[in-house]
């Protein structure tokens, strides 16, 4: 983790070196990089302060509590077939108000919890 936390460190640093540089040679354009000297082989960094704000990044989105209904349908759907083809999981997002993808991400992980129960209970897993 720090070593990401550092890494994360010099890229902003070097992030920033490029915009300076950037906003340096949209001022003055006529100035050039002399070709005599050779270009730096390592690049000495300040210990980070704190870590560094991403500003870019958005946050995650919160996950959405199912309702009653949409939970009771769900279930009773999946009591009657444990996996649905992509037909049926088209008709089920109309009854319960959700996407295509969260209703797969539904079932996989109710097989999976299922798969888990049965696990630990020593049956036999089949679906």
């Amino acid at each position: 983790m720090p070593q990401l936390l550092l890494n994360l460190h010099t890229f902003s640093i070097l992030q920033q070196q490029h915009q300076q540089q950037q906003q340096q040679q949209f001022q003055s354009p006529t100035i050039t990089p002399s070709s005599s000297s050779p270009p730096p082989t390592s690049v000495t960094l300040p210990a980070p302060a704190s870590p560094p704000q991403d500003t870019t990044h958005t946050p995650s989105k919160r996950r959405k509590c199912l309702t009653v209904k949409q939970r009771t349908i769900l279930m009773a759907l999946f009591e009657q077939d444990k996996s649905p083809d992509s037909d049926t999981l088209r008709g089920i997002t109309g009854k319960v108000g959700m996407t295509l993808r969260q209703v797969q991400y539904w079932f996989q992980n109710k097989r999976a919890a299922l798969r888990r129960l049965r696990i630990s209970q020593g049956q036999v897993v089949d679906f």
